[in-house]
C-alpha cells in the first residue's frame, strides 16, 4: 500500500433537477436534460473547480489540489451525467484528463485506480456509495459518517493518512454558494 495517496478528496455530484422546486436539469451548453445538474449545480461545480485551484487555503486548511479528476461515467443502467459535469469544470481548470472509467457499483476499478497512485485525488461519486468507498479506501470504519445526507451537496469528505495504515476523515463544508450550511 506504499503507493497510495496522502490525501483523497470524496465528493457527491453537485445539484440535481428537483420538480418539487421547478429546477430542471440543462446540459454544459444549457439544453435541457434530466440527467444532467440543474443551474445551481453547475454554479457549484465551477465555485468548486475554483477552490480546489487555489487549494489549500485558510478556510478550508484540509483540502488540497487534486493531480486527478475521477468520476462515475454514466452507463446505460446508471444514465447520470451529473458526477461528469460536477469534476468537468475541476478537470478543466486544472489542466487535468478527467478520469472516468468506472461506473456506478464499479468499486474494485475505483479503489485500485485510486490506491494505485500516490498523487492526491477528488472523486466524484454516486453519494449513496460514498461511505462504502470510503471504507474500501481504508478510511478508519469509525470515523466514516454511516450516510451522505440526501440534502447535503454543500460538502466534502477529506482523508488524509492517519494512524494504522488507515484514513482519517474530515467532512468539510464547502461554503461556496449562498445557501451552505457552514457545518
Amino acid at each position: 500500500m506504499s503507493h497510495r495517496p496522502d490525501v483523497i478528496i470524496l465528493s457527491r455530484h453537485a445539484e440535481k433537477p428537483d420538480p418539487a422546486t421547478g429546477s430542471v436539469g440543462v446540459d454544459r451548453h444549457g439544453r435541457s436534460d434530466d440527467h444532467s445538474l440543474s443551474v445551481r449545480g453547475w454554479q457549484r461545480a465551477g465555485a468548486l473547480a475554483a477552490l480546489l485551484a487555489h487549494a489549500p487555503e485558510a478556510a478550508h486548511s484540509s483540502v488540497v489540489r487534486p493531480k486527478r479528476v475521477i468520476a462515475t461515467k454514466p452507463t446505460k443502467h446508471a444514465k447520470s451525467h451529473r458526477e461528469v459535469d460536477t469534476a468537468s469544470p475541476v478537470a478543466d481548470r486544472l489542466g487535468l484528463r478527467l478520469i472516468d472509467d468506472h461506473g456506478h457499483g464499479e468499486l474494485d476499478g475505483l479503489i485500485a485506480e485510486v490506491l494505485g497512485d500516490p498523487s492526491p485525488a477528488l472523486v466524484v461519486w454516486h453519494h449513496g456509495e460514498i461511505p462504502k468507498v470510503a471504507r474500501a479506501l481504508g478510511a478508519d470504519p469509525e470515523q466514516v459518517p454511516h450516510s451522505w445526507p440526501d440534502h447535503r451537496y454543500d460538502l466534502l469528505w477529506v482523508l488524509t493518512t492517519g494512524e494504522n495504515n488507515t484514513y482519517d476523515v474530515d467532512v468539510v463544508p464547502q461554503r461556496l454558494l449562498a445557501g451552505d450550511a457552514s457545518e
